[in-house]
Formats: structure tokens, sequence, C-alpha cells
């Protein structure tokens, strides 16, 4: 038996600018506590309204 798989659908999560953007922030925030800056605005708020 031979499948063609490309016909099937997949649960691929296609990234978005939102998306991306949150990953950015996160990672830049993670980045600042680990070398001990201190951030005056983490932008958690916004990150989560860009999520809706």
């Amino acid at each position: 038996m031979i499948v063609d798989s490309t016909v099937q659908h997949k649960a691929i999560a296609h990234p978005t600018d939102s998306r991306l953007l949150e990953t950015a922030r996160l990672n830049l925030v993670q980045a600042a506590k680990e070398t001990g800056i201190d951030l005056k605005q983490t932008f958690a708020k916004e990150g989560r309204d860009l999520s809706r």
C-alpha cells in the first residue's frame, strides 16, 4: 500500500506576527533577567492582548 500524505490535513501552527513578537519579547525578558538587567517594563500585559 502506498499512501500519499501530501493531501492529508496536518496540525501545523503557522507563525503569525503577533506570535513571533511575543516569543521574541519573552526571550528578551528572560535574557535580561539571566544577565541581571532590571527592566522597567516587560510589556507582559500587551503580550496577553496580542495573543487574542
